[in-house]
This record gives C-alpha cells, structure tokens and sequence, in this order.
C-alpha cells in the first residue's frame, strides 16, 4: 500500500519542514508484519527516493543506496575463527606461524565508532549472522542486544553551534505482531512495555523518561548461603 501510494503521489510529505523553509533528512524504516520493509528518504539532488530494505537495518545519512554499496567493503566477517590460523611468515628458511590468543577474530575488524556508517555495517553483522529468533520474545531480547551496540553514552559525543550532548535517549523495539512497544530510556533502563489493542481513540501522551531507582530491583534479601555448587551450576543451600 505504501508503495502504491508513493508511486501515485498519494503518500503524505513527512520530510519538508514547512516552518523551517528547510528539508529535514529524516530516514524512515517501515515495516509489516511479514518482515517486509521499505526505506523512504528524502534525497539531496534526487529528491524522494524508498528502496526494499532487504538488509533490515538503517541509520542516518549518507543515503540507504550508499550504505548498501558500503557493505561491499566488509565481506569477510563470520561467526566462528576458522581459517584464521594466525600470522605466518618464513625466516631464514623456517616458517612460523603466530596463532591468536583470543576468539572472535572472524569479526576482526568489525567497526565500532558512532558514525552512521560504522553503525549501519555493524547494524547489518549482527543481524545477518544472529540465530533466527524461535519465539517472539526471544526476537525481542535479541533485538535489544543488537541496539547495546550502537548505544552511544552521554557526554562523549558533542553536536551543533551549542555543543549540545548526541546521545542514546531510549531504545525502541516494536513487536507487530501483537501490537505492543517495548523501550527503555537514558536513566530509566529497565524495559517497558505498552500495548496498543486496548487504548482508547484519543489524543494520549505519556512521560517516557524515568527515575533511576525504578531501573532496577534489590534482590539483597534473596542471597542464601551455599555450601558447593551442584552440577549444572545451581548452588546447594
């Protein structure tokens, strides 16, 4: 429906700030509940350009076109370290090899800065090579993990004429399925959560922004004492 709306010009303009006299660069995943999603952006030059978002994923500018080109640069990421024996080289007729100390070399390389492209190429890894979700609500867990990754903590990250904190203020995660948002919010992180299917038709507004003694829960007087550990890791009380 989107897609034929805007190929007849029907969809509604949602990038022109009509009071700013400027185009925003907003960039807009929609998705149904097929999993199928369509970028919408508003393009400098080209003007109103959607694409299939077959990748799943999206961040900010530069547009979604130049973020897909970008993946070309990135095709050796992989779950595991096989054929990643290690460093060799010869010497004097003998060869050595210097094998890595650590695992997680076959995502060495992987980019970690808060830029929107570093973002979009990890964004795009960890979806791709994630197990796919047996119940909704692991798809959900999963989901806010992948976000941790392009969390961005305050302070670090200075923008505009007034230097003003670019920060992670909430975490959003939508489940269409049964019509419910889950967030979670700068101070607040403790995972909220907000069904549609049974709030009335009216104009409705919420405070998301939490307290900090509401992100967690005192379990002080839960601690037994424990004479071993049982196998399977359970403590024997």
């Amino acid at each position: 429906q989107v897609k034929n709306d805007l190929e007849s010009g029907k969809f509604p303009t949602v990038w022109a700030g009509y009071d700013l006299g400027i185009i925003i660069p907003l960039h807009y995943n929609i998705v149904d509940k097929t999993g199928a999603g369509l970028v919408l952006e508003h393009v400098k030059g080209l003007g109103v350009k959607w694409y299939d978002n077959t990748v799943g994923v999206l961040t900010n500018s530069p547009p979604y076109f130049w973020h897909m080109e970008n993946l070309r640069n990135y095709p050796h990421f992989q779950r595991n370290d096989e054929r990643r024996e290690g460093f060799k080289y010869s010497s004097l007729g003998d060869t050595f090899s210097l094998s890595p100390q650590w695992t997680g070399s076959g995502l060495l390389g992987l980019p970690g800065d808060y830029t929107s492209p570093s973002r979009f190429v990890k964004a795009a890894t960890l979806l791709s090579l994630a197990p796919i979700p047996a119940t909704t609500n692991e798809a959900i867990v999963q989901v806010f993990h992948h976000m941790n990754a392009a969390d961005i903590p305050f302070g670090i990250e200075k923008i505009g004429p007034l230097d003003q904190s670019h920060h992670t203020k909430w975490t959003f995660v939508k489940d269409l399925d049964r019509g419910c948002a889950y967030y979670r919010t700068y101070t607040d992180s403790s995972v909220k959560k907000l069904c549609l299917d049974n709030i009335p038709d009216v104009k409705s507004a919420m405070r998301m922004e939490g307290r900090f003694e509401d992100s967690f829960r005192d379990i002080s007087g839960e601690l037994k004492q424990f004479d071993s550990i049982v196998p399977g890791g359970h403590a024997e009380v």
